[in-house]
Order: C-alpha cells, then sequence, then structure tokens
C-alpha cells in the first residue's frame, strides 16, 4: 500500500499569490506591448480562405506572390487534417487577412487574381471562403463582455440567496483571479506565438468560470 503524503497546500499561500500576482501583472504588460488582446478576425473583422493546391507548391513562393502587393500583411499558413481528404491535395493553406478598411469581396477578388497569376486558375480549389465585417466583430467584441458581465452579477445575486452577501463578493474575487491569469496567459502566448483570441476561447473562459465557480462553492 502506496504511502500517503501530506502536502502543506496552505503554507505555501504566499508562493501561490507571488506566483498568481506576477502572472497577471507580465499578462496586462504583454497586453500593453501589442495594444491588446490578440483577436483573430472574428472580432476584427476579415477574409480567411481555405485552398487546396492538386500539386506541392512551396509555402515562401505564395508568400512572395502577395509580397509586392497591397495584401503583404496576409498570414499564409499550411492546413493538413486527415478528415478532409487532403489526399486529393498536394498542398493545403489557410490565407487569412485581416482589415478594418476594406471591402471583403474585393479583397477576396484581389487574393484570387494573385493566385491565378501566379499559378493559374487550375492548380488551386477554394476549398472554404469566410468574411466577416469589422461592424459585425465589435459587436461580438460587446457582446461577450456582456455576457461575462451579467454571468458575474447572476452568480453574485444567487450566491448572495443561498449564502451569504461576503461569500458571493469572495467568489466573484476567485472568479476574477481565474479568468485574469488565464487572460494573462493567453496575451503572453499571443505575443510570442500568434495565439489568437477566438469565439472558442471565449467560450473555454466562460466555461473556466463555471468550473471556478462550482470549485469555489
Amino acid at each position: 500500500m502506496s504511502e500517503r503524503k501530506n502536502i502543506d497546500f496552505v503554507g505555501k499561500i504566499r508562493l501561490a499569490l507571488l506566483c498568481s500576482v506576477a502572472t497577471i501583472v507580465l499578462g496586462f504588460i504583454f497586453i500593453l506591448f501589442q495594444g491588446g488582446l490578440n483577436y483573430n478576425i472574428e472580432f476584427n473583422g476579415g477574409y480567411l480562405m481555405h485552398a487546396g493546391f492538386y500539386e506541392k507548391v512551396n509555402i515562401a513562393d505564395i508568400r512572395s506572390a502577395f509580397s509586392s502587393t497591397n495584401l503583404s500583411s496576409i498570414e499564409i499558413q499550411e492546413f493538413s487534417d486527415s478528415n478532409t481528404g487532403t489526399d486529393d491535395f498536394g498542398t493545403e493553406l489557410v490565407l487569412k487577412l485581416e482589415t478594418m478598411d476594406k471591402d471583403v469581396k474585393e479583397i477576396e477578388k484581389e487574393v484570387t487574381t494573385i493566385l491565378n497569376n501566379k499559378f493559374g486558375t487550375d492548380a488551386y480549389e477554394v476549398r472554404q471562403a469566410s468574411s466577416i465585417g469589422p461592424k459585425v466583430g465589435n459587436e461580438l467584441k460587446g457582446s461577450t463582455l456582456k455576457a461575462i458581465f451579467w454571468s458575474l452579477l447572476f452568480i453574485l445575486i444567487y450566491i448572495t440567496i443561498k449564502f451569504k452577501f461576503r461569500y458571493g463578493i469572495a467568489a466573484i474575487v476567485a472568479l476574477f483571479h481565474d479568468v485574469l491569469i488565464t487572460i494573462g496567459i493567453l496575451s503572453i502566448l499571443g505575443y510570442f506565438f500568434d495565439l489568437e483570441i477566438s469565439l472558442s476561447v471565449i467560450a473555454g473562459i466562460l466555461t473556466l468560470v463555471g468550473y471556478s465557480l462550482n470549485d469555489t462553492i
């Protein structure tokens, strides 16, 4: 039978608080460096294309095709998914361009024109294309903040009725702690690894709120 170990978690409270504060502060420093969180096109507005090339294509050649155009800031990433029938294509790419002042239809036309001029119209297939306007992106940001605010408010009201008001305040503080640490880590990852804040990430944060509340209670 394995020997039981007693770990003094309470005794490490100062170390835990130091790590928490350091992570939160460091995260906000990186947010300032980036001028905000690294939102993806769902929030900023832009155009995304998933293209499959029938032959193997060098990504550097595709980047060079855009480098001398007004779409030089386009982000190009190789795509691989065993569930999408990648055997039919030599190379699959995701081309993403964030924009706040251009019409996405014009962007789509410019992207396909550049690819056609470089590789020909029969060299690739547009498997999926999506776009979102900056107005919709701003509405998503507002809706996200409202969702978090109302969630915290109703949590406070519920705990106040069920237990005591001070317990509700303590739960909210704990929730803010967990969320701020998560956002801090996301900002650091966004700075070094270009990790983006998407709707899926927001859903994950709201899920974290639920689990954190359950653990606090």
